[in-house]
């Protein structure tokens, strides 16, 4: 469950889900994604220099988080602006909550803290989709025009600037990244959220890592197995 809180004409509003293809519950290990956009209704541009968490789990641990900015970034927000991020948070348990705040400065430097109202952390919670495509979907690339099968996802890139500034578009990196597995290729392809769209299944895609990452079909896509992205880069 999310919240919607406005702060002297900030409003910001959360959307939570459960990461189940993250998360080991036999270990303990539960990670919960959240959205969060934030919009400035005022008349004065806003700076957001620091963000506060309070995190608390059913056991009733809490922990306290203080930063800059927000997923290293420092957002401005005319009047009127948006500014929206993922991430993410894992606890020890199958529920808990988060709050917190943003310290935001106007452009004569003074400060405004503006709440972010408590939200829920959930198992059974899937208000929004960390990731659009699943392991073992059938997409097509926007731009490149090929068929592929999603093999694994990142809830944000994990490729260097330099690949960033490489790709078409600027994609963002705060945003999930797919290793497709293009039909009639041996290649593979890494690729942002909004390059691609989904795709029928047709024929299948023909890959030699598809026997690797998958063992059957299913309503149709491909039925994944466990083994993730990192296991193949270990051999």
């Amino acid at each position: 469950m999310g919240s919607d809180t406005t702060t002297a004409g900030v409003r910001i509003q959360v959307w939570t889900a459960f990461l189940e293809d993250y998360s080991d519950p036999a270990t303990g290990q539960f990670l919960y994604g959240y959205r969060i956009r934030l919009e400035n209704t005022g008349p004065q541009t806003l700076t957001l220099q620091e963000r506060e968490w309070l995190i608390i789990d059913s056991d009733g641990d809490r922990r306290e988080i203080r930063g800059r900015g927000v997923l290293g970034r420092c957002p401005v927000l005319a009047p009127g602006g948006t500014h929206e991020y993922h991430s993410y948070c894992q606890l020890p348990t199958d529920f808990g909550t988060m709050e917190g705040a943003y310290r935001m400065e106007d452009d004569e430097g003074r400060s405004l803290s503006v709440a972010v109202g408590r939200f829920y952390l959930a198992h059974n919670l899937r208000e929004f989709p960390a990731n659009r495509f699943r392991r073992g979907a059938v997409v097509r690339h926007r731009l490149l025009d090929f068929r592929a099968v999603v093999a694994d996802y990142d809830l944000e890139c994990r490729r260097d600037d330099a690949f960033l500034a490489s790709q078409p578009g600027a994609p963002p990196r705060n945003r999930p990244w797919y290793h497709l597995l293009p039909d009639g290729s041996d290649r593979v392809a890494y690729c942002p959220e909004d390059q691609i769209e989904s795709a029928e299944f047709e024929e299948g895609i023909r890959h030699p890592l598809i026997a690797v990452f998958f063992d059957g079909e299913d309503e149709g896509a491909y039925r994944r197995n466990r083994k993730t992205w990192d296991d193949l880069k270990k051999g």
